[in-house]
């Protein structure tokens, strides 16, 4: 169980991290680009995050994984980074339609720097913290989801690839009895599913504390207030 565990952890982590990358790289682009031309894009691009964040997360990715059959990694983080990027998006375009009026932005304007010169060499860099604290949470927010889901025993399998979320699941749909690979049948022994609770907890936590600490640092005028 422990090596399931450390195993589970990994394809956890795998799935979490590459879809909060996508994510924050989708949401970075649309959302840069929203905060900075505003107008009639900035409308289209908040209506669309409206309409996908109008459906519950866990509801919505279980609807794609019903779709899609037997899933893969690549499959889970195509589909968390396709939905979480609106949480970056917003912050992005937030903090760049704040910016793009400042002194310094029409000083690089008047020195006859570019749109995407001026957005992705002087705004964005500004934005950095912003953009790295909101990227730490949606790990955590990731996680949560791709645990819950596979706790109703969707998602990864683990005959794919086992997960903190799927190790659980096994032993529910087994009603807390130990899996007859693994020891006696029918003998409840609670090291089968606490083992990876207790991990999933302690990884979540330790998500949050990093990301309340990279808060802290990086928006210290936030933090204050």
């Amino acid at each position: 169980m422990l090596d399931r565990t450390i195993y589970g952890i990994r394809t956890t982590e795998e799935v979490a991290f590459g879809a909060a990358a996508l994510a924050t790289v989708l949401g970075v682009l649309v959302g840069a680009l929203a905060g900075f031309y505003r107008g009639w894009l900035d409308a289209v691009v908040m209506r669309i995050a409206d309409l996908v964040t109008a459906y519950p997360a866990v509801v919505l990715t279980l609807a794609v994984i019903v779709y899609l059959g037997e899933v893969y990694p690549h499959d889970l983080i195509l589909v968390f980074g396709a939905y979480m990027w609106v949480a970056v998006a917003r912050v992005v375009r937030a903090h760049v339609s704040a910016l793009r009026s400042q002194e310094f932005v029409e000083a690089a304007r008047a020195l006859g720097g570019s749109d995407l010169r001026i957005l992705f060499r002087h705004l964005l860099p500004n934005a950095g913290g912003t953009i790295l604290v909101a990227a730490t949470s949606l790990v955590g927010q990731i996680i949560l989801i791709d645990a819950t889901v596979e706790f109703f025993n969707y998602g990864l399998s683990s005959s794919v690839a086992p997960s903190l979320g799927n190790l659980i699941s096994d032993v529910v749909q087994t009603k807390f009895a130990t899996p007859t690979t693994l020891v006696v049948p029918g003998s409840s022994s609670w090291w089968i599913w606490i083992l990876p609770s207790v991990v999933l907890i302690l990884v979540l936590v330790t998500i949050n504390l990093v990301g309340d600490a990279l808060d802290a640092a990086l928006n210290p005028g936030a933090a204050n207030a």
